[in-house]
């Protein structure tokens, strides 16, 4: 198969697969706008850093910003690195997005600066380390397109966001999540069996 026909079947692909994006969008969106109009009180279930109660942030920071700005570019992010993981398949991004919000959230939780730290950026960061990955382990020319548009539009402002200083900004969170989307990549089948098992005993199909 050429490229030109490659590239569009990845299209194809990835059309076909947007309205799940968009369902993740709008249920992330609802929440924020809930948020919002609590002014903004529901962070407190962010990642809180060694403390009890800051573990649920794990599965409920990415789904939690701190203001319209925070969610909007996020939401950007989301689409365009989603888009070009869930061209492995459904499964395959579940899986994906799932293991870097555990490890990545769970890092977080043991060694980031004591704050409620919330937001997509650690999944998304993730999803960047991912497809680098990932084009260097099956170097097509779909998989480096993704990776290279990955990096051109999305890697300048995220690798800058490693090195921030900028208050609100969880410099621990994007660190941990590109480290996340290694692993994840790294030791992929096995963190995918055990998830596919995980959700199977609790009657949950990915």
């Amino acid at each position: 198969m050429d490229f030109i026909s490659q590239l569009n079947q990845a299209v194809d692909q990835i059309i076909v697969h947007l309205p799940y994006l968009f369902h993740i969008l709008a249920f992330t969106w609802a929440i924020h706008l809930v948020n919002a109009s609590l002014g903004y009180k529901l962070c407190v279930f962010g990642i809180i850093p060694r403390h009890l109660f800051g573990l649920v942030g794990i599965i409920c920071a990415p789904f939690l910003h701190g203001n319209f700005n925070h969610i909007f570019m996020n939401s950007f992010f989301f689409l365009g690195l989603g888009s070009f993981v869930i061209l492995q398949g459904v499964t395959v991004f579940n899986v994906v997005s799932i293991s870097i919000m555990l490890v990545a959230g769970f890092l977080t939780w043991l060694f980031a600066r004591r704050a409620s730290h919330v937001g997509a950026s650690s999944v998304i960061m993730g999803y960047w380390s991912f497809l680098l990955l990932h084009a260097f382990y099956q170097p097509s020319l779909v998989n480096l397109l993704a990776a290279a548009l990955g990096m051109y539009y999305f890697g300048v402002h995220m690798a800058a966001s490693l090195v921030s200083t900028e208050q609100g900004v969880s410099m621990e969170g994007h660190a941990f999540g590109f480290f996340a989307g290694i692993v994840t990549g790294v030791f992929y089948p096995s963190i995918h069996d055990w998830i596919i098992m995980t959700a199977w005993t609790h009657g949950v199909t990915l």
